[in-house]
């Protein structure tokens, strides 16, 4: 029924050798293709993913790895409905260079492909990578002077994988920040288009004062489908450096954007707070945290987990203005 268009599958618990066999003997392979193989859909974090072969074949060539791809790709944009399927080859690691000769010649076939605009081949990837539903690119912020904060801690990790970076003035400008956040949606949405799956790395938590939400809003504006993944704040990783709780019982907790000039505004606030980005401002801070009777109870960590970590816990011994990644915490003093 099947070799005569009769019936569109056909469903067995019976032997899978049998079955395959079966198929190829009297179905037959399409026209051009080596082997037939098995291509099941596997459930991943992000959705769904097509394994193709998944055990037809005790030993495989370039070949018919090559075609395999094909299919899969094919099947995924055909029947699941994936516009821009993304093809990975399941290695030992992400590196080019990893693994044995045919994964290695398999690698340049799949890349030849690529680059001819037949696959959307985005390289090797590890079996634990391919069921979390990894990203295809890194986006990073980058401030004037080059540097990529967020980019170093990751580093470890990225594995390779090709980086992004966009510039973001640390800047009042509202029309300056709009423009870079404007240009990093722009390019994002632009490999998005392509298929590939982009994450963008920021600092602390992306809704808390993040560059990351302000591009994460203009790509969903656009109508694509984004998540934000929770980080740990900068300001509760700062507390437990200090050792200190940030709020206990039924304290509130303010945090205020020291770089904003409303820092009197929310010292006069009842409960603990937070100042963020205070680096340039400190001094100033400091003696407004010392008219509202505060400042003994004010401690300032600089880099917190980074290169130069400090911690300042009598804001008096400060000289001179701290770096930009300075929080100073506030706790409300109990009675």
């Amino acid at each position: 029924m099947l070799r005569n268009g009769e019936a569109d599958g056909f469903v067995s618990a019976g032997s899978t050798g049998a079955l395959l066999a079966g198929a190829t003997l009297v179905v037959k392979r399409v026209r051009g293709l080596r082997r037939a193989a098995l291509a099941p859909t596997i459930p991943t974090a992000k959705g769904k993913a097509v394994l193709i072969d998944c055990g037809a074949n005790a030993e495989c060539t370039v070949e018919y790895l090559l075609q395999f791809a094909y299919l899969g790709s094919y099947y995924a944009q055909k029947v699941l409905g994936v516009e821009h399927p993304r093809v990975g080859l399941l290695n030992i690691g992400a590196e080019e260079s990893k693994g044995d000769t045919l994964r290695r010649e398999t690698y340049q076939k799949l890349k030849e492909a690529g680059e001819a605009g037949h696959l959307n081949f985005t390289g090797n990837i590890e079996a634990k990578e391919a069921m979390l539903g990894e990203c295809d690119v890194i986006a990073v912020p980058q401030s004037e002077n080059g540097g990529r904060t967020a980019l170093e801690i990751a580093s470890c990790y990225i594995k390779g994988k090709p980086v992004r970076a966009f510039d973001m003035p640390m800047t009042h400008d509202r029309a300056a920040r709009n423009a870079s956040h404007d240009a990093a949606a722009d390019a994002i949405c632009a490999l998005l288009d392509e298929g590939k799956n982009v994450a963008f790395l920021t600092l602390g938590d992306p809704t808390v004062y993040s560059t990351g939400w302000y591009v994460h809003k203009r790509v969903m504006s656009r109508g694509y489908d984004a998540e934000l993944i929770p980080g740990v704040p900068s300001f509760c990783a700062a507390a437990a450096r200090l050792g200190r709780a940030l709020c206990e019982d039924g304290e509130m907790l303010h945090i205020i954007p020291a770089s904003h000039g409303k820092e009197r505004e929310g010292l006069a606030l009842p409960g603990s707070k937070v100042l963020m980005k205070a680096g340039r401002g400190v001094l100033r801070v400091r003696e407004e945290l010392r008219e509202s009777g505060q400042l003994e109870n004010a401690a300032l960590v600089e880099r917190c987990g980074m290169e130069g970590e400090r911690l300042v816990y009598d804001m008096d011994e400060l000289r001179e203005p701290s770096g930009y990644f300075s929080i100073i915490l506030v706790k409300e003093e109990r009675r």
